[in-house]
């Protein structure tokens, strides 16, 4: 599951009495442990690689193009992933004569909790838990660790 992203909220104004608010959601660019098919969580030791450094910028241009000046705020995770993401599409954006409003960060909005999976190689997990592991791939939703933890419904619970 991937869930740790951070928010711009986009208010238009639709009419001289109404006020529509969008919000536009965005992930994380790409890690060292996404590259590596490790499972990150709520673990904070993954970091953007290149790749994720240039989806950061190209998600500025993106957004210096598509919402030049109606974001109101800015949510983001506690997770350095996310602050990094924001950061660099931040400052393409200001650099673009943007005006970004700081981030605030929000700890309901860290990624879902893998318990004792953090960290470890998803092909590994697969191999040495392979009944737990289908469990959770054929039903995420329904899925208990076994720990008996509800990975998804505790992060829906929080978020």
């Amino acid at each position: 599951m991937r869930a740790n992203f951070f928010l711009l909220a986009s208010a238009l104004s639709s009419s001289s009495t109404a006020l529509t608010r969008r919000i536009l959601l965005a992930r994380h660019g790409e890690t060292n442990f996404n590259a590596e098919g490790r499972i990150q969580g709520t673990l904070d030791s993954s970091f953007l690689n290149l790749n994720g450094v240039t989806q950061a910028g190209e998600l500025g241009k993106y957004l210096s193009r598509a919402e030049p000046e109606t974001i109101g705020r800015v949510w983001v995770s506690p997770m350095t992933r996310a602050r990094q993401t924001l950061s660099i599409a931040k400052a393409v954006m200001e650099g673009a004569g943007c005006v970004v409003p700081e981030g605030t960060v929000h700890d309901d909005l860290k990624e879902i909790e893998l318990f004792e999976w953090q960290g470890r190689l998803k092909d590994e997990i697969a191999a040495s838990e392979p009944e737990v592991w289908k469990a959770w791939k054929a039903d995420p939703v329904g899925f208990r660790m076994p720990n008996d933890r509800a990975p998804l419904q505790e992060l829906w619970a929080r978020a």
